[in-house]
């Protein structure tokens, strides 16, 4: 009995703790709820029975599961993760349901979701590509007239402008025919002026040349050199001087090393192509020389094998043994009957006006 009363005594704190609990969290939920606009009916359907408690085995399984699922990286691409949100997504945990009393209200499971990071995207950003737009001859023509005529207005403007710079006293002072109003910024900085203008012939001047070369694909060597003479003209401008000065001076440099590249590719192209027409010669001339060569060597050969042979002689002919060198009428006069006075008395037959010996 005593044992029986003592583990009833336990059991009641424990039993009025979990009462207290409930209780507890009742009231919060009505806070959260507020004021109720209807009460509920009377009569409330049964609920539903609780859900089993879940087994140490598969609570085990989920957690090793949710741990997976939060160690995995978040996929980049937005089309998977928005077509399959529920296998991204780990199911929530419930809490261990408790035993119900009489006139308890049920506990509700809490879900305890699963941070999940937002997609982020690790791809680069694609933008169109816009071709490089095709330029007819016609185009091409236009552009080089354009900026050879902007170049000589640039180039006259700048000089005119850098005289009339000069004192008055100086022979190469020049009154400009429409001058600047006194107190404008032409007036106050007419050298900087000038010499802005004569760089921008210089570029104007460049991309004319280029504009021509580009159009018939190739590099008119002398009509870069007359480059020379401009380049001359503004590099003392800008040699000395601060940062503006040193960049319209790198400015030019750069241009004379265009210059210089442009016309040392296309030199190399044409000592290349003379090299390749003269290796093409060479080839046809070896092949022809290999192929006398050949025959030469086939015909000393054969001739060579022709004296090795033994010559064989043929037998000789009866018109050979008596017949003499002679004319034809001559050899058709000898007959039968001196061929047999011939044989019977032995004469010699060595020419025509033989003489017998019987």
């Amino acid at each position: 009995m005593r044992r029986a009363t003592s583990s009833s005594s336990a059991a009641a704190p424990s039993l009025s703790h979990r009462k207290r609990i409930a209780r507890e969290q009742l009231l919060k939920s009505l806070e959260i709820l507020g004021p109720l606009s209807a009460p509920l009916p009377p009569e409330l359907p049964p609920s539903p029975p609780p859900s089993p408690a879940t087994s140490p085995r598969s609570k085990r399984k989920l957690e090793a599961d949710l741990d997976q699922g939060r160690s995995k990286k978040p996929r980049t691409s937005l089309e998977t993760s928005s077509v399959r949100p529920s296998l991204s997504q780990p199911r929530p945990r419930s809490i261990k349901s408790e035993p119900e009393e009489d006139g308890e209200l049920k506990e509700e499971p809490v879900a305890i979701p699963d941070p999940v990071a937002a997609p982020t995207s690790s791809l680069p950003v694609r933008r169109p590509r816009r071709g490089v737009p095709h330029l007819d001859d016609k185009d091409l023509n236009e552009a080089h007239d354009k900026f050879f005529s902007n170049a000589r207005l640039l180039k006259y403007s700048g000089g005119e402008r850098l005289l009339s710079t000069f004192p008055a006293t100086a022979s190469n002072y020049k009154p400009l025919a429409d001058p600047s109003p006194v107190g404008s910024s032409y007036y106050k900085n007419g050298e900087v002026i000038a010499r802005l203008e004569t760089i921008d012939a210089l570029v104007h001047f460049a991309y004319s040349i280029w504009t021509k070369d580009y159009n018939l694909k190739t590099c008119y060597r002398r009509t870069w050199d007359t480059m020379k003479d401009m380049i001359a003209l503004n590099k003392p401008y800008w040699e000395h001087g601060g940062e503006r000065e040193k960049v319209f001076f790198g400015l030019i440099t750069m241009i004379q090393g265009y210059i210089s590249a442009r016309r040392i590719r296309y030199m190399v192209k044409g000592a290349h192509a003379e090299t390749q027409r003269l290796m093409t010669r060479f080839n046809i001339y070896a092949s022809a020389s290999m192929k006398r060569a050949a025959a030469e060597a086939a015909k000393a050969q054969s001739q060579t094998e022709a004296q090795a042979q033994p010559q064989s002689q043929a037998p000789p002919t009866p018109q050979d043994t008596f017949l003499p060198c002679g004319r034809v009428d001559e050899q058709l006069e000898f007959h039968a009957a001196d061929i047999e006075h011939y044989t019977k008395h032995k004469c010699h037959l060595g020419g025509l006006g033989a003489e017998c010996t019987a």
